[in-house]
């Protein structure tokens, strides 16, 4: 036994010189005394092949068929010598006499057999107390990749290692005994686990490294967020909120994770959970409000017990300022998440009206239309990478991290196929006929299936593999494949068998492709910060557009071809004119990458999905954000719009696609303009809008779609009215101006001067037979609508008039001016009749009721006055708005009142009551005026912000809408998007 120990000895000693020589012993036949050699003298006898498989097994040699790498001694894998010493040491457990076998060699299972072992003996030879803090240092040597499929050994400094350990005397203990072992290698103030192997081969490590694995990947992202929030000089947008924050914290102070923190990642959760703590801090304030709310009641009630018959009204009326209460506050809490939750907020909006009819549920529940989304689509098991529509927009692909792509009927969201693929699927695409869709795929090549059948048309060459996205020439032959050693491959799919071309350039990989609608042109842009295009005819490059600061995630060619848009990591997207190849805007605002980029198809808008988990959309002529869509509660990977421009589909990180609508009940002229009033005409088919940009622009309202912009004006158009037949139009502006327009034929009728300034408001007589005007010349001035002449000038203002309008019956002319005043003229005589003051601020509009016996006056002072027209004297004064108050319209009803102003907000006001009935929100800057449509169903608000924005005043059509929404949203998706809200998912909807 000696003997054999001996020989052990000296064949470890022989074996542990190969590992030195880098494993060279294998390389000729003379070195393998080395090995053999210490072994026969020791009278130990090795089987051929056992040392070729050892050292192969160890890292030491190529498998067989391979080309041999010629290791030199810089070269011999890390930790190989201890595998070499476990698999001796198992191997000569198992000999055959004084013979170490191949078959003794492979029962020990192998090196992985033998380390395995080891470790397990090394383990159990540890105190129950040692073997949890074994597992402790384990776990901090062990890197697992963002997918949380791959761990691999880390390199920590042992001195940081320890200071993170309670105790850290027994850690170093426990710590010696497996690097006496040669399982774990320390060198200075270093330590790794010595190979790769014992991540694999040892069960218990491994099931460790499975049952860890969410903390483990928790851990490192959290390293990288606070590492980017100090490059970010501790930016407070950069710092975890909400779910995210809730995961650390549950895994910092539930699972042990505290203990692993370094200082900047301390600092980081602590500078997390303090803004968390701020933003709490106002929903907590309600919440005592609401207790002390509830505390009142109670007092209530105690009194109404021994009040009698007093008591059971006491507690009627407390019960229902508890549902007045709880509808403001749900109304509110709707209002606030309209911006990032759409889900939400419309449930709340529906729990608030279905607590109380308060005005401002109504307001709530009625806002709901300003938001654009439509739908939300779940059922993958990963981000969506990738969505696209088909040509016909009956289709739409949408493509996840889970290798699958769906494909659902946009009329009804139902998934007609799903198809799958090995690895991510990162890029989609339809042919230009809609009959083939192609997709790309991580562990495969790029797939062309059918439509129709869903079958697999085409399976291009394995060098596609690993492509990270696809375009489809829109001439129909070719198909564009990024691809993964960062060339782009066009491929020639009309034929029977692929045949394809390699274009280079780009020095990293290309993440992004793009065709010119003509099919000659192709943009690609990847990691090397440029966008390239390239003649796809002669099949070379055309041009580098450089610009951008960090990798390029997307492009898109506009509809004309002659621009292209790319976003990327810098944050910023990029217009391009092909025709120069310089960059023609830079649009920011996205405060995390921008994954993908879109044009809508009649080229006036760019489409941005960003990693800041919102969609934005920015007019191309004057590079201004358009709208702000949040809805995902992760990043935006993907974006798409349909081929008529009505609808929009964002793919999320968040493994959902949501559906938003680009046409709603808005309208948005492009470019961008401000919208200073808008006019229904008298049939309500027509909508006239008096813009900035020196236009008119007549809207048809049933298709959102401008029918005409009457140009003429040489400076911005404030007022626009129609006749009461509605043939003619008139528009007034700064150019000092009234100008008439043929309704019909589009054509300029005629232009009225005599304003020595700026106009602000014309209106017609009821008969059509006048038309009166307002200035900044302090006068009122009265026309011959047929004749095109001026009939009085109406003196009498101190300060510009602002706004002119008739009674009902035509005797009457109402102006308000800057002079604080509204006065009334006689129309028969042009004589002034009253003047009705009050106000403290200038007075910017006025409204006669339907019935002719109430006159409305908007303010600067805040404020909204009814005056009673016969006695003309003050009735009452309407409060609510933060700021001036500029637009003003009755109801064709007259139960209505509308008034619009600079808080952003449009007021509808109840008449019998003079009280609030509801406030709508929406636009996103000064709304200037508001006008009722002639069956007062839809009320039209022009802003500031460029667009008109339509509101369905029917309250049974938004529940109807929102309670199918309701029933729609599962059990998961309302844990994810609507956690801890008060929801109710009765099957009842809510009533108007």
């Amino acid at each position: 036994m000696r003997k054999m120990m001996s020989a052990f000895a000296a064949l470890a000693t022989a074996a542990t010189a190969v590992v030195a020589m880098g494993g060279a012993a294998q390389a000729a036949p003379a070195s393998n005394s080395t090995v053999y050699g210490p072994a026969e003298l020791a009278g130990v006898t090795l089987e051929p092949g056992l040392v070729p498989l050892l050292l192969r097994d160890a890292g030491l040699r190529d498998e067989p068929g391979t080309v041999d790498r010629s290791n030199t001694p810089d070269d011999t894998p890390s930790g190989a010598l201890p595998l070499v010493s476990h698999a001796l040491l198992a191997t000569w457990q198992q000999r055959e006499g004084t013979t170490l076998t191949v078959a003794g060699y492979e029962r020990t299972g192998g090196i992985r057999g033998a380390i395995a072992r080891t470790a397990e003996t090394v383990f159990a030879q540890l105190y129950p107390a040692e073997q949890k803090t074994i597992r402790r240092v384990l776990s901090r040597l062990v890197h697992v990749s963002d997918e949380g499929t791959v761990a691999t050994r880390r390199r920590a400094s042992r001195s940081a290692l320890m200071e993170q350990l309670a105790d850290a005397d027994a850690a170093s203990a426990a710590l010696d005994v497996f690097v006496r072992a040669r399982l774990i290698t320390v060198d200075r103030d270093t330590v790794e686990i010595t190979h790769e192997a014992l991540l694999h081969a040892w069960p218990r490590l491994r099931d460790w490294i499975h049952a860890d694995r969410a903390g483990l990947l928790i851990h490192q992202q959290l390293a990288h967020a606070a590492a980017e929030w100090e490059r970010e000089d501790r930016d407070p947008s950069a710092l975890y909120r909400g779910t995210r924050l809730d995961t650390v914290r549950a895994w910092a102070d539930e699972l042990d994770g505290r203990s692993r923190l370094g200082p900047r990642e301390e600092a980081f959760l602590k500078a997390s959970q303090a803004e968390e703590d701020a933003r709490q801090h106002l929903a907590r304030r309600q919440i005592r409000f609401r207790q002390a709310l509830f505390a009142i009641l109670a007092v209530l009630l105690g009194l109404a017990v021994t009040a009698g018959g007093l008591a059971y009204q006491q507690r009627a009326s407390a019960l229902d300022q508890e549902r007045v209460a709880r509808s403001q506050a749900l109304a509110v809490q709707s209002t606030s998440l309209s911006g990032s939750q759409p889900e939400a907020s419309m449930l709340l909006a529906e729990e608030a009206y279905r607590a109380d009819h308060t005005p401002e549920a109504r307001g709530a529940l009625l806002s709901t239309q300003a938001q654009a989304f439509t739908a939300r689509l779940v059922g993958h098991h990963g981000p969506v990478n990738a969505v696209a529509f088909a040509p016909n927009g009956k289709l739409l692909a949408t493509a996840g991290a889970s290798g699958t792509v769906q494909l659902r009927r946009t009329s009804d969201h139902r998934t007609t196929a799903t198809l799958t693929l090995p690895g991510r699927v990162r890029s989609v695409g339809f042919s230009p006929d809609g009959a083939a869709l192609a997709a790309t795929s991580s562990d495969g090549p790029v797939r062309i299936w059918g439509t129709a059948d869903h079958r697999v048309r085409t399976l291009l060459p394995a060098s596609t593999t690993g492509a990270r996205a696809l375009a489809f020439d829109p001439r129909g032959r070719t198909l564009a494949v990024a691809g993964d050693d960062g060339t782009v491959q066009l491929w020639d799919i009309a034929g029977d068998k692929p045949t394809g071309v390699r274009l280079a350039g780009h020095t990293g990989r290309v993440n992004t492709l793009a065709y010119a609608p003509d099919g000659r042109t192709l943009a690609s842009g990847g990691s090397d910060r440029t966008v390239r295009l390239w003649d796809t005819e002669r099949e070379r490059s055309l041009a580098v557009l450089k610009g951008h600061t960090d990798e390029v995630l997307g492009v898109a060619f506009s509809p004309d071809g002659r621009s292209v848009a790319s976003g990327g990591v810098d944050r910023t997207v990029r217009l391009w004119d092909v025709a120069s190849d310089r960059s023609t805007a830079t649009l920011t605002g996205h405060s995390d990458d921008i994954n993908a980029v879109a044009y809508t198809p009649d080229g006036s808008t760019v489409v941005s999905a960003g990693g800041d988990g919102t969609t934005r959309l920015w007019d191309v002529r004057t590079g201004r954000p358009a709208a702000i869509l949040a809805g995902h509660t992760d990043y935006v990977m993907s974006v798409a719009v349909n081929s008529t421009g009505t609808t929009l589909a964002t793919g999320g990180f968040d493994q959902s696609v949501v559906l938003w609508d680009l046409r709603g009940p808005v309208l948005t002229a492009r470019p961008f303009t401000e919208v200073s009033q808008a006019a229904y005409s008298p049939d309500g088919t027509l909508l006239a809008t008096a813009d900035a940009d020196h236009t008119v622009r007549l809207w048809e309202v049933a298709r959102h779609r401008v029918v005409t912009t009457f140009r003429g004006h040489r400076e911005s158009v404030f007022s626009v009215a129609f006749s009461p037949d509605g043939r003619t139009l008139a528009s007034a502006g700064s150019d000092g101006t009234i100008r008439l327009w043929d309704v019909r034929s589009h054509r300029a009728l005629a232009t009225l001067t005599g304003h020595t300034g700026d106009v602000f408001s014309v209106a017609f007589a009821p008969d059509g037979r006048t038309l009166a005007s307002a200035g900044a010349d302090r006068t009122v001035r009265v026309w011959d609508a047929h004749g095109h002449r001026q009939l009085a000038v109406l003196n009498g203002h101190l300060d510009s008039a602002n706004d002119v309008t008739y009674s009902p019956d035509g005797r009457t002319l109402a102006s308000a001016g800057d002079d604080l005043t509204i006065r009334l003229w006689n129309t028969a005589t042009h004589r002034p009749l009253a003047t009705l003051t009050g106000h403290t601020g200038a007075v910017r509009g006025v409204a006669f009721s339907p019935d002719g016996r109430t006159l409305a006056s908007s303010s600067n002072d805040g404020t909204v006055r009814l005056w009673d027209v016969r006695h003309r004297r003050f009735e009452a004064s309407l409060t609510g708005h933060t700021g001036s108050v500029r637009g003003i319209a009755f109801s064709p009803d007259g139960h209505l009142l509308a008034s619009s102003g600079s808080d952003r907000t449009v007021r509808l006001w109840d008449m019998a009551g003079r009280r609030p009935w509801a406030t709508l929100t929406g636009h996103t800057n000064a709304v200037w005026g508001v006008a009722f449509a002639p069956d007062g169903r839809t009320l039209a608000s022009g802003s500031n912000d460029g667009t008109v924005r339509l509101w369905d005043l029917d309250l049974g059509d938004r529940l109807t809408r929102i309670c199918r929404l309701r029933k729609a949203i599962g059990p998961q998706e309302r844990k994810t998007l609507m956690p801890g809200l008060p929801v109710s998912f009765t099957p009842a909807c809510a009533k108007p």
